[in-house]
């Protein structure tokens, strides 16, 4: 949502020729990954292959999840090499616009809500990389020292009790009865 910094920097002729954005402005991109909307919270430039509303006055959040919606442009764009959005396109567009009390509510909402949703996406993430890692041990595990005991028991097999050091480094011990 927020752009907080940049490591890239402009040229004095590259300056010349872009945007300057401020703090609290939006920009859209029309080029490349089209419609996706970025409120700066930094100065910075921007070029041709993005729009701007410099005379938005209302909450920049509204307009915002608006454009993330992707609603707005929908089956707009033109098709060359590259699907592209264009200022005139953007600037046609007609949206309906809530008071600012309501688009203040709705942003601070949807703030709310996808905050929400994005902690849950977090942690889904960390559950799927911690079964991952467990996945992983236990197929290492179970290929360098057997089945566990009551697995075993299940395959009608008995479980390995004694070991012997493989004389491999990365293997360590082994069930006896393994060869190496």
């Amino acid at each position: 949502m927020y752009l907080k910094n940049t490591f890239q920097k402009l040229s004095k002729k590259g300056s010349s020729l872009s945007v300057k954005m401020y703090p609290g402005s939006l920009f859209l991109s029309i080029a490349g990954t089209v419609g996706k909307p970025c409120i700066t919270n930094i100065k910075c430039c921007i070029h041709d292959g993005f729009v701007y509303f410099p005379r938005w006055k209302d909450d920049f959040r509204f307009l915002y999840y608006l454009f993330l919606s992707g609603e707005p442009y929908k089956g707009l764009g033109k098709f060359g090499t590259q699907l592209n959005l264009n200022t005139d396109t953007v600037g046609s567009i007609i949206i309906g616009i809530p008071p600012l009390s309501e688009q203040t509510a709705i942003a601070d909402f949807l703030d709310r809500e996808t905050g929400r949703i994005d902690a849950l996406i977090a942690k889904k993430r960390r559950m799927i990389e911690l079964l991952r890692e467990k996945r992983s041990a236990l197929i290492s595990r179970t290929v360098t020292r057997g089945l566990p005991p009551d697995v075993a028991r299940e395959f009608n097999l008995e479980p390995h009790t004694r070991f012997r050091d493989s004389g491999i480094e990365w293997l360590g011990e082994v069930p006896e009865g393994w060869e190496t």
